[in-house]
């Protein structure tokens, strides 16, 4: 498979560049401002107890959706192997959560939870399926030869789990894992501005948006960009260690 290409410096530069010119086409700097705004509003937000503390409230509760994802479909997915009408089941319910805009479950669920809770709902709703769906896929897809062979050398339970089907689905599961955290980053920020939890990363979005403070919409934006990249590195090689050291 091919893989993607690199970030490259001179398309780095280029988009820059862009960025900086519509900045002095717009003078006044009221809808949008130059990138060096941006990073002198960074450096003194970054001065600032609230903002960590905004940053620390949206990443736990956006990483406990993603956790609570996880062992829900380390559970469902074997099981809707094993017994099929639990797969039958979550069918519908896996295509209606894939089929509903996610700003549909946000403003549906605020009027059951919340709204500090709201970004682990929305989380879970998002990485669930991903997390189940690529799960149940590489548990359904693992060489039926390995499997007959496990049948015949009577390799059962956990032994079965631990060279089996563990390095046959690892590569499914670190592929949803990649998927998910970005998209439950995302939706979960989007909770957040349509809920509006206070010491979130959304108020401060939704703040700066009413107030028309593009420097801090845009300086906001970055943390997000940065937060998730480091969420997604992070969990990433969290879980593929723990993987490596199962697998020995």
């Amino acid at each position: 498979m091919k893989r993607p290409d690199k970030l490259k410096v001179w398309t780095v530069i280029f988009w820059i560049v862009v960025w900086e010119s519509v900045a002095i086409l717009n003078s006044d700097n009221f809808l949008f401002v130059s990138l060096l705004d941006v990073f002198k509003r960074l450096i003194t937000l970054s001065g600032e107890s609230e903002f960590w503390m905004s940053i620390g409230y949206s990443s736990l509760r956006v990483f406990l959706g993603i956790f609570i994802s996880i062992l829900t479909a380390l559970l469902l997915a074997p099981l809707s192997h094993s017994v099929k009408w639990i797969k039958s089941l979550l069918y519908p319910l896996l295509v209606t959560i894939k089929s509903i805009p996610v700003a549909a479950f946000i403003i549906f669920s605020l009027v059951f939870i919340s709204s500090n809770n709201l970004s682990i709902l929305i989380t879970v709703l998002i990485g669930f399926p991903i997390m189940y769906t690529n799960l149940l896929n590489g548990i359904e897809n693992t060489d039926n030869k390995l499997i007959e062979m496990s049948e015949i050398f009577e390799i059962k339970g956990i032994k079965k789990a631990l060279y089996i089907y563990i390095p046959e689905v690892k590569s499914y599961f670190i592929a949803g894992l990649n998927l998910a955290i970005g998209m439950c980053w995302k939706a979960g920020i989007a909770a957040e501005v349509i809920g509006v939890p206070d010491g979130s990363i959304g108020e401060k979005l939704y703040l700066a948006k009413i107030q028309l403070d593009t420097a801090d919409i845009l300086a906001f934006t970055i943390v997000i960009i940065i937060v998730s990249i480091i969420f997604e590195k992070t969990i990433l090689k969290m879980f593929d260690a723990s993987i490596e050291r199962l697998l020995r």
